[in-house]
């Protein structure tokens, strides 16, 4: 029976409840829509595609959406019901971005969505959306802001442009604005990257390699959903670069004591394992006992052995046998994720910057008291905002002076995401992955052998 209820599914209408859930609970729209898209068939994968576009774009043009309604509506924004708010800019980003859909039928279908909503709506809407499809060259040409065009919150631009060290141009912000590339990590403890490609390429699946990671595949051409191949989550798992290349520089090897210690659902404790051939001996920390079950879900799945599962507040967890190594991919804002996550754009001036830095810093000190001598710590975020990556790694390493950073250039020569400190800083808009900061350090031994400890 459950097949059938499939078969009626809206895809617009499923788009403004994952928008109200993601705006106004504040959800991540990548679990959201994980939860909706599985509820289509595979034979549904227009419609699964449609409300996935609508759902993001929307997210994408916010402000722009905003703008233009408030040009248009015959009452201030915060009196119209947030559920045919929401409704409207789902009709208003058909007709401004999708050309496929005819403007007619943005206005038509629009008008039945709301009625799932709010019925006595209809009137406003039906003539919102006929101004908005008669009058959208003028509208757009009305816009001069590149903040507003490109839906960019105001403090969001001088971060990027500190970060970049020079003023973004309007073909950087035309690239933060667009989705980002399918990324996917192969497992390599099943298959080679060149084998899953072509066996994906019978599909017209097209993907290419990529530098800086073993086993990275970008998509080229899509014949087939890479969720209908088959090959997701045993033989690869999406994954962006810049996420793949923690592990990269982590460099994993056979028999060595590996903690995860925000492991989170085991993205990169798997991809750990995956490296060694399930010869490391990884350990997975999380608070989440939630995201640790889907940890060992996915370990069965892809067949890896060797991971010890332990729930813990990372920050106080401690183990009787330090370890060879240690990755710390930390809690953050997620900035970094903007191509993937667009909501995370409009939550970063609401962040309390303080608190996210704070927990950072005690979950770094730890991963130091938890690595061996001579071992080595590696710290993560997906974020270039300056608090939380130099910042915070500053803080922590310099008041710790047996641990010494490594210069990362050695692992990527020439790489512009090599920073003058051995870091790494991906930008979204310069290196088209994932915006992340990745450092690592080695920690020293005193003459006689004993580690200096780590300040507290």
């Amino acid at each position: 029976m459950a097949h059938q209820t499939h078969l009626h599914k809206n895809p617009r209408k499923d788009a403004v409840e994952a928008l109200l859930r993601i705006l106004y609970q504040g959800e991540a729209s990548t679990e959201v829509l994980n939860e909706l898209l599985a509820r289509y068939d595979v034979g549904q994968s227009r419609d699964r595609a449609l409300m996935h576009t609508i759902t993001l774009g929307v997210l994408r043009n916010l402000t722009f959406l905003k703008t233009v309604l408030q040009m248009v509506a015959d009452r201030p924004i915060r009196r119209i019901n947030k559920q045919v708010e929401l409704v409207l800019y789902t009709g208003m980003f058909q007709v401004f971005f999708l050309d496929k859909v005819p403007m007619h039928a943005a206005v038509d279908e629009t008008v039945k969505v709301v009625k799932n909503f709010r019925r006595k709506a209809v009137p406003f809407v039906n003539a919102v959306m006929r101004t908005v499809t008669r009058r959208h060259e003028e509208l757009l040409g009305r816009i001069d802001s590149m903040e507003v065009l490109y839906s960019l919150p105001g403090p969001l631009l001088p971060i990027l442009t500190t970060v970049a060290g020079r003023h973004l141009s309007e073909e950087d912000l035309k690239i933060l604005n667009t989705p980002a590339p399918v990324t996917i990590r192969v497992n390599q403890a099943l298959i080679e990257p060149r084998r899953l490609q072509e066996k994906l390429a019978s599909y017209g699946v097209r993907l290419q390699p990529l530098p800086y990671a073993r086993a990275a595949l970008q998509l080229q051409e899509n014949g087939l959903s890479l969720t209908d191949t088959g090959v997701i989550p045993r033989l690869a798992v999406p994954q962006d670069l810049a996420s793949q290349m923690v592990v990269e520089v982590l460099d994993p090897q056979p028999n060595e004591r590996v903690l995860d210690l925000c492991a989170g659902r085991g993205i990169k404790t798997t991809q750990i394992q995956e490296y060694t051939d399930s010869k490391a001996d990884v350990t997975a920390v999380d608070v989440s006992g939630e995201k640790l079950k889907d940890l060992q879900t996915v370990t069965r799945q892809k067949g890896l052995e060797n991971i010890s599962v332990i729930q813990a507040d990372a920050t106080l967890f401690k183990s009787s046998h330090p370890f060879d190594k240690v990755l710390l991919d930390a809690p953050c804002t997620g900035s970094g994720t903007l191509r993937r996550r667009p909501e995370v754009r409009y939550r970063i001036a609401s962040t309390d910057m303080a608190h996210m830095t704070t927990l950072q810093s005690r979950l770094l000190k730890n991963a130091l008291r938890l690595v061996r001598p001579g071992g080595m710590v590696v710290y993560a975020v997906c974020s270039f905002l300056p608090e939380e990556g130099p910042g915070v790694w500053n803080h922590v390493i310099g008041h710790a002076p047996e641990f010494q950073t490594l210069d990362l250039s050695q692992q990527f020569p020439d790489a512009a995401f090599v920073t003058t400190q051995g870091w790494l800083l991906t930008l979204p808009f310069r290196d088209r992955m994932d915006g992340f900061f990745i450092a690592a350090a080695r920690r020293t031994a005193q003459e006689d052998g004993t580690a200096t400890s780590v300040p507290k």
